[in-house]
């Protein structure tokens, strides 16, 4: 979160990681599809390739404590890029254990992945590596890096975060004012209700972790009933827009024959799939509002553009059976969950703007953390309904 004002220190650090990629990999390819059928030239080219793949693998791989840099000593592009090369100068035992580490997740990813899809369970695999992989390495990065000493000069055992105090065990309920300050629990001017960590058994924390995310799901619904309204309402311009783009055909799709069985006899990989996947939905359009809620609103805009264009092909009762059942429970939660992210707009806004300082942005994000969990149970029912009871009320109706 202390990078949350270098946005643009990040994007450019991107953008040289992108030119690494376009120049390495792009290069040869323009070179094989310009070889106009000779072999040879396209044979150079496909070698080209290769070595390009591994140097920019080995790139990105000097570059792993740039991001970091940035972070922990608030450097510019060049400054990160130059922290990062000094780790494997001065502790390259340390960096190249990290990137051989990185480099065994993502694989051990992919192959769990691909696992997972011949099971058919692929929306899980496809969760692994932005939910667990990637921020892990990149939690680990930065602790690599704050705890060694990268150039001559530079202290050693800087910390990412101040230390926060721990909570008592009732918990604590954060303000909705711009700075994130805590508040009693007596406090009238609050947002969300943040369950503590508890010192109990997995199952209990388990219980109080999705508990307490219910209640935050809905304290958020309530608070903010502007931005739900308003992902509702490009939601449902979006589904005007996707019936008017089928319903003039005058196509009339007729219902399936065996409704009843569409996901088989026991669907429990497609249950999976179905809640994995709107899950998914869900938390990028929350995390993904911070782009300005561009993508939330976009998400919001196709997801309804898809629901109106089924309506204009299907009979109006073939849309209620097949999607009423589930639809009222996964279209609010997707809502509420959009709307957040339209919320979590205003902050990205104002961390850019310098307006809003790290720990309040760290805190919007932990609360949104914990509507996702609410919503999350919500869309585990959501895909139950769907997979096992929307086809055998579709097959009473239809």
């Amino acid at each position: 979160m202390r990078g949350a004002g270098r946005w643009r220190t990040f994007a450019g650090l991107f953008s040289l990681k992108l030119l690494v990629g376009v120049v390495f990999v792009g290069g040869p390819v323009l070179l094989v599809s310009a070889s106009g059928g000779q072999v040879g030239v396209a044979l150079l080219g496909v070698l080209l390739a290769v070595v390009g793949v591994v140097a920019t693998l080995l790139s990105l791989g000097l570059l792993a404590f740039a991001g970091p840099a940035i972070v922990v000593d608030d450097r510019g592009v060049f400054g990160a890029v130059r922290a990062s090369l000094g780790m494997f100068r001065h502790h390259l035992g340390t960096a190249v254990g990290f990137v051989a580490l990185v480099a065994a997740l993502y694989v051990g990813a992919l192959v769990a992945a691909g696992l997972l899809g011949a099971g058919g369970a692929g929306r899980v695999g496809a969760l692994l590596t932005p939910l667990f992989v990637a921020p892990f390495t990149d939690v680990l990065a930065t602790g690599v890096y704050a705890g060694v000493q990268t150039e001559p000069g530079t202290p050693t055992g800087t910390t990412v975060d101040e230390p926060t105090p721990e909570p008592d065990e009732r918990g604590v309920e954060l303000t909705g004012t711009a700075t994130g300050r805590a508040a009693s629990a007596g406090s009238t001017d609050t947002t969300l209700t943040v369950p503590v960590r508890s010192r109990n058994g997995v199952g209990e924390r388990l219980r109080q972790a999705f508990g307490g995310g219910l209640r935050a799901f809905a304290e958020f619904a309530l608070a903010t009933p502007g931005a739900v309204a308003a992902i509702l309402v490009v939601f449902g311009l979006g589904a005007v827009g996707g019936w008017s783009l089928t319903a003039p055909a005058g196509v009339a799709v007729p219902a399936p024959s065996d409704v009843g069985n569409v996901f088989g006899t026991l669907p429990v990989n497609d249950f999976v799939n179905i809640a994995a996947n709107n899950w998914l939905v869900a938390a990028s359009g929350v995390y993904s509002g911070l782009a300005f809620g561009v993508p939330a609103a976009v998400g919001a805009a196709f997801n309804g553009a898809l629901v109106g264009a089924l309506a204009g092909v299907f009979e109006p009762r073939v849309i209620l059976a097949l999607v009423a059942p589930h639809g009222v429970i996964e279209i609010p939660v997707l809502a509420v969950t959009w709307g957040l992210g339209l919320h979590l707009a205003g902050v990205g806004w104002r961390a850019v703007r310098g307006q809003t300082d790290a720990p309040t942005v760290a805190t919007r994000l932990r609360e949104a953390a914990h509507v996702l969990g609410g919503a999350a149970v919500l869309l585990v029912v959501a895909a139950l309904v769907e997979a096992f009871v929307t086809p055998e009320i579709a097959a009473l109706v239809l």
